[in-house]
């Protein structure tokens, strides 16, 4: 994974979109069974793309909520095999699972969020919106 920052600071990496993201190599370098799959972040002027590299899950595996100001993505993947011969019976099984959450910019239209699977990518497709400083800040009068 490879990020590049530009002069112009996006949201997306602002403390509150990656928070415990400084944290990124002591999470690869500890042994764990939880995935944590690449991340690729894209801007342009209309939109931000989220990039995961997913492969082995099926489409129907995934998760994608967004829940004030926050999406979250998760997976699970179960696998069962069951042989059985005239001498034995073995069982074999796996279960995979991962969970990214991130907390939205202002600037996100979460209504028109799409989100494609193809050949182990899941895109995520964030619109921008225009918005208006000053509907974030009031003055509250003390009575």
């Amino acid at each position: 994974m490879t990020l590049t920052l530009k002069k112009k600071r996006s949201p997306f990496f602002s403390d509150s979109f990656f928070r415990g993201f400084e944290h990124f190599p002591t999470l690869i370098e500890k042994e764990s069974t939880e995935l944590f799959p690449a991340m690729n972040l894209i801007e342009d002027d209309k939109r931000y793309i989220i990039e995961l590299a997913v492969p082995g899950f099926a489409k129907k595996e995934f998760n994608i909520d967004v829940d004030d100001k926050r999406i979250i993505i998760t997976a699970d993947k179960e696998e069962k095999n069951d042989y059985k011969d005239d001498l034995y019976t073995r069982k074999e099984f796996s279960y995979s699972h991962f969970q990214r959450s991130f907390i939205l910019p202002d600037n996100v239209d979460e209504k028109s969020i799409e989100a494609k699977f193809n050949d182990g990518l899941l895109r995520l497709k964030l619109d921008k919106i225009e918005i208006d400083d000053q509907v974030h800040m009031r003055h509250i009068d003390i009575k």
